[in-house]
């Protein structure tokens, strides 16, 4: 049987633009959500 590859790739399309003269930011919540519910558990897996 032929070894094959695998290619894990991660793309996000989230914006994480701060903009100082704002204190609540809905993007800095997608990034975070995004990181915490797909990341963190796929480097727990590997």
């Amino acid at each position: 049987m032929h070894k094959g590859y695998l290619c894990i790739v991660l793309q996000a399309h989230l914006p994480y633009i701060r903009h100082p003269e704002y204190n609540y930011f809905l993007e800095e919540n997608w990034f975070y959500e995004a990181i915490t519910e797909t990341y963190i558990p796929l480097l727990d897996i590997f």
